[in-house]
């Protein structure tokens, strides 16, 4: 604390504990800068993403129902070899 002859004790006090609550308001506006977008931010831009592929893809080809019925028994019949 650097009172001066003259100088109200409690003013200096005030000042310096202005100066300390300013210093923590920076440290705080630096960390919340710092954040990453919050959740429900991501999860709209996730879906968002998603969404513009399938469009860009257009419908699923057919032969693709034929993938799904195969792959499970593929793998039920790895796991039987085991």
């Amino acid at each position: 604390m650097s009172y001066h002859y003259g100088e109200d004790f409690y003013s200096v006090v005030a000042k310096e504990r202005l100066e300390r609550m300013r210093a923590e308001a920076e440290r705080a506006a630096l960390y919340r800068e710092a954040r990453p977008p919050k959740r429900a931010l991501r999860m709209a831009l996730g879906k968002a993403l998603m969404a513009t592929g399938r469009w860009v893809l257009g419908p699923v080809p057919d032969w693709t129902d034929d993938v799904r019925r195969v792959a499970p028994a593929v793998g039920r019949a790895a796991q039987r070899a085991r």
